[in-house]
């Protein structure tokens, strides 16, 4: 990201609200998911999606935005907006300087031994952004409660369909839920063991954030990880 941005902290009684006005030029890169792969004529009759986790570049300009953060006592709670116009050879040219708009909302809450997280966020994408970035919305809950050195949580996921101007684009829409059950341990200071089982599950005809069809309604997955900072 190239550009600009401003930070303005505004006190809101006992409590601090950070306002980041931002505007510039982004580029980066995204990969053609399961589902973009085995859609029929995306672009049109007689086209296709590339193989899939084929890297698509693409630029974002005139992106602008503000980010809200109000810190209070229990935690903070967050929100967001960004429009930007995208770009990408993707498509032989089908997106080109198309308006995206992505907002957000979110919260952490940390009080006596109870931990909270939640967010939500949107985005909706115009013309031939769309075909490449289909709309989606998703969001999640967390909550855990602390045992001394120990976390233990539980979070809901859901990551849904948006609302798309071009039907055919809800063919390759990714739509899933998850249930996560989680287990955090202080080790010291700046690091922790932390150990995940999550159950997913994809919505009919559809194979959610995987690579290919399950040949199952769910799937199981089981992670360990350290967490350490220097």
């Amino acid at each position: 990201l190239s550009g600009v941005d401003a930070l303005w902290t505004v006190p809101v009684g006992s409590n601090s609200l950070l306002i980041q006005p931002y505007f510039g030029n982004s580029s980066g890169t995204g990969f053609v998911t399961g589902m973009q792969a085995e859609a029929v004529d995306p672009f049109g009759p007689g086209t296709s999606f590339p193989a899939v986790g084929t890297e698509v570049n693409f630029e974002a300009k005139k992106l602008g935005g503000v980010n809200l953060a109000l810190s209070t006592a229990i935690g903070t709670f967050r929100a967001g907006y960004l429009t930007t116009e995208v770009s990408s050879g993707f498509g032989g040219g089908l997106i080109d300087e198309d308006k995206a708009t992505f907002i957000s909302a979110g919260m952490n809450i940390d009080w006596n031994n109870f931990v909270g997280y939640a967010e939500w966020a949107s985005r909706d994408q115009d013309d031939g952004a769309e075909v490449g970035f289909p709309d989606q919305e998703a969001w999640y809950v967390t909550a855990g409660y602390r045992f001394g050195p120990w976390l233990p949580s539980l979070t809901y996921a859901q990551l849904e369909e948006g609302s798309p101007d071009a039907a055919s684009v809800l063919a390759y829409s990714q739509a899933q839920t998850s249930v996560t059950l989680g287990l955090r341990y202080e080790l010291a200071a700046g690091a922790a063991l932390k150990f995940e089982a999550t159950r997913v599950e994809p919505e009919d005809n559809n194979i959610g954030l995987f690579d290919g069809p399950l040949g199952d309604d769910s799937a199981n997955v089981y992670s360990v990880a350290l967490d350490v900072v220097f």
